[in-house]
């Protein structure tokens, strides 16, 4: 059987695009000492004080281990802190230490930069068109317990405000 090279472009075409974004937020993060994961969490963790393992673990996309590993090193270079849920003694309750948060408000801003600097090629008209592909894509792609309604996309690495809502 032949691929259906429409297909095939396509794909190839997300997963450069892709690629191509990874690298840029990599070397960009690694002025901080920090790697994708690494960043994903303290920025999760700063929208949702107290957050639960279990509850990171899904919002990573990751398995309880994997986010074991980077919770323990966050908590060895004193980025975060771990302490026991009342409610489930199995579970652990995860918070930004101040050191924590003035990491991540610096390596926030240039996030907001490396993004705007990437999209800023794009006039609005075409970000508009490329949002509403990028949707069906997404939630064709996505298992269906996670897809989002058809004309609705929230970004979630959005550094909230203290006290903001989620």
């Amino acid at each position: 059987m032949r691929m259906n090279q429409e297909k095939l472009a396509l794909f190839e075409s997300i997963k450069s695009a892709f690629l191509h974004i990874d690298a840029q937020e990599k070397s960009m993060l690694l002025e901080y000492n920090l790697s994708l994961p690494r960043f994903y969490v303290l920025l999760h963790v700063h929208n949702h004080p107290g957050i639960n393992q279990m509850e990171l673990t899904a919002l990573m996309l990751c398995t309880k281990g994997n986010i074991t590993r980077i919770l323990q090193g966050l908590q060895a270079d004193g980025l975060i802190e771990r302490m026991g849920d009342p409610s489930d003694g199995r579970n652990s309750l995860v918070k930004l230490t101040e050191s924590g948060k003035t990491l991540l408000y610096k390596a926030y801003e240039n996030y907001e930069q490396l993004v705007d600097e990437l999209m800023g090629r794009f006039n609005p008209e075409e970000i508009k068109q490329y949002n509403k592909i990028l949707q069906i894509i997404q939630n064709t792609l996505k298992p269906q317990a996670l897809r989002e309604p058809k004309d609705i996309f929230q970004p979630v690495l959005v550094l909230k405000a203290q006290g903001e809502e989620n």
